[in-house]
């Protein structure tokens, strides 16, 4: 093989210069246009970082709202359950109060004819024609427990009255001592409620139920006026 002249030396040394010159440019580019793509990708990042980050911010906001109003309705709620309540215990304490006036009313009611009776005679003896007297005098106990066309029966009547021999011979006789009216008021409640003590303790002693309900929530502890009747019922286990 030939050995190359000078010139055929310069020639190819010449030529991969060149040649290395183009690979400088074309690696040059090649960084050039890295450079520029990651430079894109890292704005394209932070561009969506920063659109999630405002997303998240409203969301938080949103989400804040929402508690708010939240809130603001739960406080409306409670507010209108508590003027709701307030409306239904005052209407509830209404017609209790009008009930027991009525039942008030129709217990001394009972003995009114028998007070005027009793005031027209000139030696004051006890000298009573009540349909209460009418039922005991007959003798049958089932007469005894039923309600009238007022909705009471006789040993109610009796014991509201003050009555206490009426009230010993029906309950002799066989007269229900916790039998209910119409609005389930016993003969309890009004002898409590009058002051009775004797027929209490003779109603107890006969096993009426000393936590009987009336229709509004009344039991004959509640219709105690006095400390001493208090005592007698909570001793008998009134609650």
């Amino acid at each position: 093989m030939p050995t190359p002249t000078v010139e055929e030396l310069l020639s190819i040394i010449n030529e991969k210069d060149k040649r290395m010159e183009r690979l400088e440019t074309e690696l040059q580019a090649s960084k050039e246009t890295s450079a520029r793509q990651l430079q894109e990708v890292q704005q394209s990042a932070a561009d969506e970082k920063a659109s999630l980050y405002q997303q998240l911010q409203v969301a938080l906001k949103d989400v804040n709202q929402l508690r708010e109003d939240l809130s603001r309705i739960q406080k409306s709620c409670v507010e209108e359950m508590r003027n709701l309540r307030k409306q239904f215990e005052s209407r509830q304490q209404d017609s209790t109060r009008k009930l027991r006036d009525l039942e008030t009313q129709r217990s001394i009611s009972a003995g009114h004819g028998d007070e005027l009776c009793r005031d027209m005679t000139p030696t004051r003896s006890y000298t009573r024609k009540s349909s209460h007297q009418t039922h005991c005098s007959n003798g049958q106990a089932s007469s005894l427990n039923v309600l009238d066309a007022r909705g009471e029966f006789p040993l109610y009547s009796a014991a509201a009255g003050g009555y206490y021999d009426d009230v010993k011979r029906m309950l002799e006789q066989g007269a229900n001592p916790s039998m209910r009216t119409l609005f389930h008021w016993t003969a309890l409640h009004w002898a409590v409620g009058n002051g009775h003590a004797k027929i209490v303790q003779l109603l107890l002693d006969y096993g009426a139920d000393i936590n009987a309900i009336s229709d509004t929530g009344s039991t004959p502890l509640d219709m105690a006026r006095n400390d001493m009747m208090k005592g007698m019922l909570r001793q008998r286990g009134a609650r």
